[in-house]
């Protein structure tokens, strides 16, 4: 039987960095692509897929539901820029990190946690 750490979920959930949502059965796809393998419109040099369901996307590389825009979910795939920006520490998805990763998100700049995506060039 495999054991869960939950005293980090529980704190990212607390500090707003991770929204847990659920969605029916059949839900569409949220992202610009849904294959993760394929990348989206070129519109930036890389792409980032989401690996965990409720990661949530924000206006600044800053904790604080201030800035949430909303939330992405596993498997989402999203045109982002190569290299990340530091900004907030964060304990989520596994680890704990300044790093964020900087999308194309519903037409705007928007960011999200290093450790909770995937990025490919």
């Amino acid at each position: 039987m495999k054991k869960f750490r939950t005293a980090p979920l529980v704190a990212a959930v607390a500090s707003g960095l991770i929204l847990l949502t659920t969605t029916g059965a059949g839900a569409a796809p949220r992202a610009a692509d849904s294959d993760a393998s394929a990348r989206p419109n070129a519109t930036l040099p890389c792409w980032s897929t989401v690996k965990y369901d409720g990661v949530n996307v924000r206006s600044a590389p800053k904790l604080g539901s201030q800035y949430v825009l909303g939330a992405t979910n596993r498997g989402d795939v999203w045109n982002a820029y190569c290299g990340g920006p530091g900004g907030d520490t964060y304990t989520a998805c596994g680890g704990t990190s300044p790093l964020w990763n900087e999308i194309l998100w519903n037409g705007r700049h928007a960011y999200v946690a290093s450790l909770c995506v995937e990025t490919h060039q």
